[in-house]
């Protein structure tokens, strides 16, 4: 009698594990969409890395005016620095570390004066500050007033809003018709980036 029980509960055993193994199959059988509940997406064929455009940065090549930088032949001043950054360093040919001027603090504007010994005709200037990107983006709002006797100034150009910013090479470049002059003077309003104007290097460029 109890040889039979153990028959018939083998027996039960067996049909519940075919019944549970049919449907386990039946799930996770592979169909014409994938395997079970996995879809598989073919990925697209592509010969090297892909990048997508918002994230793609534009390559910014320096502006080198046309002309000779004639600024080493002026004389640099300013009405103020703050400490040891002073007008000297705009045209010491390096705009790294600490090389740049910097204006009084929150005393605007800042002046910077460049005087020629005789008249020059220019018709380009670059303003840089250091390139790395430590020297994170900045706004400074400047005016440029010019003089042919070295002592009298009117405007040149109106104040105007620049950005100087790691991604164009910290620079700004003015370009503009040949004029003739004894002094360019640079006047300073603001700077987002500090509390007083700065510029590392000034060139101004001549081809006469």
């Amino acid at each position: 009698m109890k040889k039979i029980k153990w028959i018939v509960l083998a027996v039960a055993v067996v049909v519940v594990a075919g019944i549970w193994g049919k449907v386990f199959t039946s799930r996770n059988a592979p169909t014409e969409h994938g395997w079970g509940e996995v879809t598989v997406i073919a990925a697209p064929e592509q010969a090297q890395s892909q990048e997508h455009p918002l994230f793609i940065k534009e390559v910014y090549e320096p502006v080198i005016p046309d002309g000779e930088n004639i600024v080493r032949d002026a004389k640099i001043e300013d009405n103020g620095y703050n400490d040891v950054y002073n007008a000297r360093k705009v045209k010491d040919g390096n705009v790294n570390g600490q090389s740049y001027w910097e204006g009084v603090s929150n005393a605007y504007p800042n002046t910077l004066t460049a005087t020629f010994e005789e008249d020059r005709t220019i018709h380009a200037m670059k303003l840089m500050l250091c390139p790395k990107p430590i020297w994170s983006a900045r706004t400074q709002s400047f005016s440029v007033d010019i003089s042919t006797d070295g002592e009298n100034f009117t405007e040149f150009m109106a104040k105007q809003d620049y950005e100087f910013t790691p991604d164009r090479n910290n620079e700004v470049v003015l370009e503009f018709d040949e004029i003739t002059v004894r002094a360019v003077r640079l006047n300073f309003y603001s700077n987002t980036g500090a509390e007083g104007a700065q510029i590392a290097e000034w060139e101004i460029y001549s081809e006469q």
